[in-house]
């Protein structure tokens, strides 16, 4: 389907170049392909057509951190963020950036922020439950996994178990 979709986010483009959603949807079909150096390039053309375009942001922070380009996720999800601040997947975001960057202290910061903005996250939850576990406070741990556990149950069809916790 990406394949056969880029010549429409193409012609789109051609057709009017300020089409800022043809810049981001090309973006999401060079993603699907890995070619990263596109991906990069038409979000960043999605943005300067659209300034305040959260999705186009949200979708670079996320490839900044799968490059490892950690400041540059940080700024983008920022950006993001000053956007639109009830994004709860925003917090967990920037959250699980600094978790990778070792400052468990702005990740902590970052996902209670979302668990703040929507009680309902059980991603924020369940990366609390791993921050917490990983810095051996196994009961604020296991308070979060539970929950997470408990939210996924109710808002999905597949359960997360302990079982799986353990394995990530």
């Amino acid at each position: 389907v990406q394949t056969c979709a880029l010549p429409i986010f193409k012609n789109s483009i051609k057709f009017n170049e300020n089409f800022s959603t043809g810049y981001y949807n090309l973006a999401i079909c060079y993603l699907k392909k890995e070619i990263k150096i596109e991906v990069e390039k038409n979000l960043l053309q999605a943005i300067k057509k659209n300034p305040e375009y959260l999705e186009a942001y949200f979708e670079l922070a996320r490839f900044y951190r799968n490059e490892r380009k950690f400041n540059e996720a940080i700024i983008n999800y920022e950006i993001a963020i000053n956007i639109n601040p009830l994004r709860s997947e925003l917090y967990v975001g920037i959250g699980l950036v600094y978790l990778e960057l070792g400052d468990f202290i702005k990740a902590e910061r970052y996902l209670k922020e979302a668990v703040i903005v929507n009680k309902k996250d059980f991603y924020a939850f369940f990366n609390l439950g791993v921050l917490y576990f990983n810095n051996n406070k196994f009961q604020e741990a296991l308070s979060y996994i539970n929950q997470s556990i408990y939210l996924n149950k109710i808002g999905r069809a597949h359960v997360w178990t302990p079982v799986t916790f353990l394995y990530l």
